[in-house]
């Protein structure tokens, strides 16, 4: 059973975030995929009542746009409001030549663009660390997308203060006596692959019972 929408925050006077980034997948992702064109629209509207935004959206690990319920997701993201999501990472086989295997990306991705033409959404290509995963390096997305609008497709990053930000991919809030945090973040692969800044995101976190309030800040 998903949890109801109403048990997954706090009022929002004392959220530290406006945005809220939910997860379309299986359990114990908060929407079931086969139901997304009902339970996304109860999800955002509920988000609306305790004032927070719905605007990014994270989906299974499909990595192509004909995925079941990919187009559902999407359409119904249109419909709400929510204009940008992620889903799942290619990998390599190096058995193979990389080239032909990122021109069948170039493929995969054209099928996404085409989607989110349609319904006004944008993906954001996840990159994860290790020696197969495709972007890892990040130069070979460059060959992968330099063809198409960036309106319809980027890549999925975190940055420093005065840039832009990943909005909902990491809320902390200050409630009662203790903290509430929300961390969308794969730390559990990012830490054994020795990700620098996912050692000092964790460090912060850990840190957190020492910070001052957040005060809705």
């Amino acid at each position: 059973m998903f949890p109801p929408p109403n048990r997954l925050v706090p009022p929002p006077t004392e959220n530290a975030s406006t945005n809220v980034q939910p997860t379309v997948q299986a359990y114990p992702g908060h929407i079931d995929p086969a139901k997304v064109t009902t339970e996304l629209p109860a999800f955002v509207k509920t988000m609306q009542k305790h004032g927070l935004r719905v605007k990014q959206i994270r989906g299974g690990n499909q990595t192509s746009a004909d995925a079941a319920n990919l187009e559902s997701m999407v359409a119904t993201m249109g419909q709400v409001g929510a204009t940008h999501y992620w889903c799942g990472t290619d990998n390599y086989d190096f058995t193979r030549p990389i080239l032909p295997q990122l021109d069948a990306i170039k493929k995969k991705v054209e099928g996404f663009v085409k989607l989110n033409e349609k319904h006004g959404t944008t993906l954001m290509y996840h990159t994860r660390a290790g020696a197969n995963s495709v972007g890892s390096v990040v130069w070979d997305l460059l060959y992968v997308m330099k063809d198409f609008d960036p309106k319809y497709v980027g890549l999925l990053e975190s940055h420093d203060a005065g840039e832009a930000e990943n909005s909902g991919g990491l809320v902390v809030a200050d409630i009662g006596k203790g903290k509430y945090i929300y961390c969308s973040y794969s730390l559990f692969r990012q830490l054994p692959a020795g990700v620098p800044g996912a050692y000092r995101l964790l460090a912060n976190l850990i840190s957190l019972p020492h910070a001052p309030p957040t005060n809705g800040q």
